[in-house]
C-alpha cells in the first residue's frame, strides 16, 4: 500500500537542509582525505615532520577516497530523489504553491493587504481632518480656533505620508 500522506512544508525544508548539509560534509571529508593522501605520495610536505606514507597507507587512503566518493554520489542521489518527489507533488496537486498568492500564507498577500489597509486608513483620516477643518466648532465644543485647522493639517499630512510609507 502506497503512502498517501503529503509531507508538510516544514518537513520538506528540514529534509532539504539535512541533505544539503550531508552533501557538503561528505564533500569536505573527501577533500580532507585526498589532501591527506597527497601529502604522503611525494614524501612529506616541505617544512613538516610527517613521514612519507607506506604502500599500505596509500592503498588505505585510496580506499577511503573511493568510499568517500561513493558516499558523495549517494548524497547527491538522495537530493535528486527529493527534488523529483517535490516535482511530482507540485505537478499532481499535493504541493500548494499558491497559498501565499491567495493571502493564506505570511508572504506577499499579507504585506499587500497591510499596505492597502494603511492607505485606506490614511484616506479616511484625511477626510475626517478635512471635515474637522470645515467644522472646527465640533472639535472644540463650539469655540472656533481658525489657526488650529492649518497647524493640524500640516502635521497630519506628514503622519499620513509616514503611515503609507510603512
Amino acid at each position: 500500500m502506497a503512502d498517501t500522506t503529503t509531507p508538510s512544508a516544514k518537513y520538506l525544508q528540514a529534509r532539504i537542509s539535512h541533505l544539503s548539509l550531508t552533501l557538503l560534509q561528505r564533500f569536505q571529508a573527501l577533500l580532507d582525505t585526498a589532501h591527506d593522501a597527497a601529502e604522503g605520495e611525494d614524501g612529506p610536505v616541505p617544512g613538516s615532520d610527517a613521514p612519507s606514507l607506506s604502500p599500505e597507507d596509500v592503498a588505505s587512503k585510496q580506499l577511503d577516497i573511493e568510499v568517500g566518493s561513493t558516499a558523495l554520489i549517494r548524497a547527491a542521489e538522495e537530493i535528486m530523489v527529493l527534488t523529483r518527489g517535490m516535482k511530482e507533488l507540485w505537478l499532481f496537486g499535493g504541493l500548494d504553491t499558491l497559498a501565499e498568492v491567495e493571502g493564506k500564507g505570511d508572504g506577499k498577500g499579507k504585506e499587500e493587504e497591510r499596505r492597502r489597509l494603511l492607505q485606506e486608513m490614511a484616506e479616511v483620516r484625511g477626510g475626517l481632518q478635512k471635515w474637522l477643518r470645515e467644522y472646527p466648532h465640533v472639535r472644540d465644543g463650539g469655540e472656533v480656533d481658525e489657526g488650529a485647522g492649518k497647524r493640524e493639517s500640516e502635521e497630519e499630512r506628514g503622519e499620513a505620508e509616514m503611515a503609507v510609507g510603512d
